[in-house]
């Protein structure tokens, strides 16, 4: 018939930038003394720390308590306060409040259209919220568990990709 259309494959999904940080952040929510994730979950632009400042901070870490336990106790910085919260929230309000909170917050959702005018940003964002939702209503599934999957084979499949050649 003619008419345009976009096909929105959910090939690669689980591999967007934006899945991927709301992962990390959900895993971070169950589990903030995971150093490996804790610290990916810094790096992302909704949290905002550079390579820099989390090895400054690293660097000052004493004893075996996780970096986050660190942090919490010895570091009042803005972005670490808003995290503490997020994990109030969670014990408080439970997972849904506390994802949305972060989207909006964080910027994640609000700036999505202005870095990705065609909507898909914004698009995944909600169909990834849905997918959440069904693992958490079926109760023959586990939430983490489903997310350290897509966690862990999205890695996998990055850490197989080669670099980008040279122009």
């Amino acid at each position: 018939t003619n008419i345009p259309y976009y096909y929105h494959s959910g090939g690669n999904f689980f591999h967007k930038r934006e899945i991927l940080d709301i992962l990390i952040f959900i895993k971070f929510l169950f589990n903030p003394h995971d150093d490996v994730n804790f610290i990916g979950l810094l790096r992302t632009p909704w949290v905002g720390f550079s390579d820099s400042e989390i090895q400054n901070f690293k660097s000052h870490q004493r004893g075996k308590n996780s970096f986050f336990t660190y942090l919490y106790t010895a570091n009042s910085e803005i972005r670490f306060v808003q995290l503490f919260n997020y994990l109030e929230d969670f014990s408080k309000k439970g997972l849904a409040e506390t994802l949305l909170k972060f989207l909006f917050s964080s910027g994640l959702l609000v700036t999505s259209f202005h870095t990705d005018p065609s909507g898909q940003t914004e698009s995944n964002i909600w169909k990834f919220l849905n997918w959440v939702d069904e693992i958490v209503n079926d109760e023959s599934k586990d939430l983490l568990f489903e997310i350290s999957q897509v966690l862990d084979s999205s890695m996998d499949e990055m850490e197989l990709e080669s670099e980008s050649s040279a122009l």
